[in-house]
This record gives structure tokens, C-alpha cells and sequence, in this order.
């Protein structure tokens, strides 16, 4: 017999008022709310993702400074920083990339485009090993890097 499906509810907190004031005929329970504006949300995270126009460089780089890195909503503002603190250490050289013109356009990006970073850099450390090679066949699929076939 199959494992039930875990059942997220939300019952107290910011997210169920977020939930609750948003909830309409069409959408009447707060996981119906939730499934809508997760749908928004993840559509938000790809459009932004392809308006980045990440270089494979500039991709792998990325990767390989938040590998780790616990960035959320609240702090995804400090990409540029990250990136930038990493300069002196030969990050540009070894990516072969213009360091600083990523920092200048990290810098520039709003709050929504650097979370879409943050969540497929996520995404790309999440996958198993051998699925990150070759690299710039795993970087299209979590789309750091644009690919009309992403898998997401």
C-alpha cells in the first residue's frame, strides 16, 4: 500500500492570514489559494529567470558561490554581494566572465529576478551528482541557463 500524501495545511501564522484574506468563489479554501499562487509564483520565477540571460559562465559561477547558501525573500538582495566579495578570488577568471558587469546587473535585477536565481541555483545543487554533469546540459535544465525544454 502506498504512503499517503502528505497534507500541508495552514492554520495559524502570516501565510494562512495571507491565504485566508485572498480566498474568493473561485478559490474558496486556503489550499485552493495556495495551488493558485504557487502556479503565479513559479510562473514569476521561470519569466524572470529567462529575462536574466545567464552565460553558461555566468551560471556556473553563480552556482558555485551559493553552494550552500541558505538565501530566502529576505536576504536574495545579497546575490550581488556574494558575487562581487568573490572577485579578488579569480571567480571572473575561472568562469571567464565580466565579473563585475554580473555584479552590475544582479544589482540591477528587482527582488524577483535574484529569488529566480536563487531558487534554480537551489534546484541545480539539488539534483544528484552525476546528473550535473554535463554542465551545461544540467544548468539548461533548472533553466540558469534559457532552454525551451527545461523540464520545469
Amino acid at each position: 500500500m502506498p504512503a499517503p500524501t502528505p497534507l500541508v495545511e495552514f492554520t495559524s501564522g502570516i501565510l494562512a492570514q495571507a491565504l485566508t484574506v485572498r480566498r474568493c468563489w473561485e478559490h474558496p479554501s486556503r489550499g485552493a489559494v495556495a495551488a493558485r499562487d504557487l502556479e503565479r509564483y513559479y510562473t514569476v520565477l521561470r519569466r524572470e529567470l529567462r529575462a536574466a540571460r545567464l552565460s553558461e559562465g555566468e551560471a556556473g559561477a553563480l552556482c558555485e558561490v551559493l553552494q550552500g547558501a541558505l538565501l530566502d525573500a529576505g536576504s536574495a538582495w545579497v546575490l550581488p554581494v556574494e558575487i562581487e566579495d568573490t572577485l579578488p578570488d579569480g571567480l571572473a577568471a575561472r568562469w571567464e566572465i565580466d565579473g563585475p558587469a554580473l555584479v552590475a546587473r544582479l544589482r540591477a535585477m528587482p527582488g524577483s529576478g535574484l529569488l529566480a536565481i536563487v531558487d534554480a541555483v537551489e534546484r541545480w545543487w539539488a539534483l544528484p551528482d552525476d546528473e550535473r554533469t554535463p554542465l551545461p546540459a544540467s544548468l539548461r535544465r533548472v533553466g540558469l541557463v534559457p532552454d525551451a525544454d527545461a523540464e520545469w
